[in-house]
């Protein structure tokens, strides 16, 4: 064998190990990528379950559906205010978030479903004509135009106090009516 024909095998093994190396980077970016959105998905459960359970407060409701309506006195705007930019700071990173692709479809469409809500609200709507410039001008183009494109819906907790009541009146007809045929 000589030294050629040794270069050669040389050659052949490192090239080799380069395209396991590769294979192996590959991998191990994929599972990172899953690894991230995973606690992408993670942390913007935990921060939805502690925003729903701080809305859920007693106080804090009430002040929300008068806000909504447009209806509150001083105080309780400065709190609806608070509370209402806290809430598009949310929108805002997950906007980006999605825009960057670290924020797949599905979750961005429940997000983008909520946004879309607030924006028939009065309350909600008057409050984002004082808080948008503290927000990224793409941002402020995307809301504006969900705003221009949702129409203002009134009583909305009213409608679907409503509703609720109605389909939990036909769930218990249902299970009475189960019931009566056993």
């Amino acid at each position: 064998m000589t030294l050629s024909d040794l270069a050669a095998i040389g050659t052949l093994i490192s090239s080799a190990a380069v395209l396991v190396s590769l294979v192996f980077l590959t991998l191990q970016m994929r599972q990172t990528v899953k690894n991230q959105q995973s606690l992408m998905q993670n942390g913007r459960a935990q921060q939805l379950s502690h925003w729903l359970e701080y809305i859920a407060k007693p106080e804090v409701n009430r002040m929300i559906i008068d806000g909504n309506a447009g209806n509150l006195d001083l105080e309780e705007w400065v709190r609806y205010n608070s509370t209402t930019w806290s809430m598009l700071a949310s929108y805002e990173n997950n906007f980006v978030q999605h825009g960057e692709g670290m924020l797949n479809d599905e979750q961005y469409d429940a997000t983008l479903g909520s946004l879309k809500f607030q924006c028939g609200l009065p309350g909600f709507r008057a409050n984002w004509k004082m808080v948008q410039p503290m927000f990224g001008e793409r941002f402020v183009a995307f809301v504006n135009e969900l705003i221009h494109a949702t129409p203002v819906t009134v009583q909305v907790t009213e409608k679907s106090h409503a509703a609720w009541k109605a389909l939990a009146a036909k769930e218990v007809a249902k299970a009475q009516s189960q019931t009566s045929e056993s």
